[in-house]
């Protein structure tokens, strides 16, 4: 059993529960929320059982993305990071 059948496992049995202790109940003793109690009631409804499978989040292997060329900086191509070629330039008084 993969862990994903056993969470659908778990879902399913809270619903069961439900239904013979009541909502509150249920959700007290599965520690969950109510308000995801009735998540997973809606997706039993909608889709059947296959709908209690945990969703999948994380991306999906793709091509990697293109980046941009660097443009050229510090302004005026010094080639350096002195504080001098990034700081506003101040007038002596």
């Amino acid at each position: 059993m993969t862990l994903d059948e056993s969470i659908q496992g778990m879902r399913l049995q809270v619903i069961r529960r439900a239904a013979v202790v009541g909502v509150s109940a249920a959700c007290r003793e599965a520690g969950i929320s109510r308000t995801l109690f009735y998540r997973w009631q809606q997706r039993l409804s909608r889709y059947g059982v296959d709908g209690l499978h945990p969703r999948r989040l994380h991306a999906q292997p793709g091509p990697a993305p293109q980046l941009p060329a660097a443009t050229a900086w510090p302004p005026g191509g010094s080639g350096c990071w002195s504080s001098s070629t990034t700081a506003p330039r101040r007038r002596a008084c």
